[in-house]
């Protein structure tokens, strides 16, 4: 997870004076120019059943990505379990990288929408500096 935020996480990194707080506006522009080169890049496998399929920036400083799995539906046993671990998973890259910093401090919420082969959707998370 950490690899697909890699980009993002490095320019603001370097962006980002350790006391500035940046606008709404400063942050969503940010958001767009990296995105919108991100996202030629995709889609890209993360592993054997998630593909990350898309990227955009959102209006509230938010970070919007969605996924497609591969084997897994709505109606399958162990959505509930792989949604558990997933939300996990998130909380703690986005509480601990410090690759993500810049996220915490700029209150930047990252969306993961989840969908299935047949683009159905499954799940949301969404995680903030307030999740940490």
């Amino acid at each position: 997870m950490i690899n697909k935020f890699f980009l993002v996480s490095v320019l603001f990194f370097s962006l980002s004076i350790s006391s500035y707080q940046f606008s709404d506006k400063e942050i969503r522009n940010m958001l767009i120019e990296v995105t919108s080169e991100y996202a030629g890049k995709l889609p890209i496998r993360i592993d054997s059943e998630t593909l990350h399929t898309g990227i955009k920036a959102g209006y509230e400083r938010n970070l919007i990505n969605t996924y497609r799995l591969t084997s897994i539906t709505a109606n399958t046993p162990e959505l509930s379990i792989f949604k558990d671990l997933v939300i996990n998973s998130n909380i703690n890259n986005y509480c601990t990288s410090p690759g993500l910093a810049f996220y915490r401090k700029e209150n930047i919420a990252l969306h993961q929408y989840y969908h299935d082969l047949s683009n159905k959707f499954l799940f949301l998370v969404k995680v903030n500096k307030y999740d940490c």
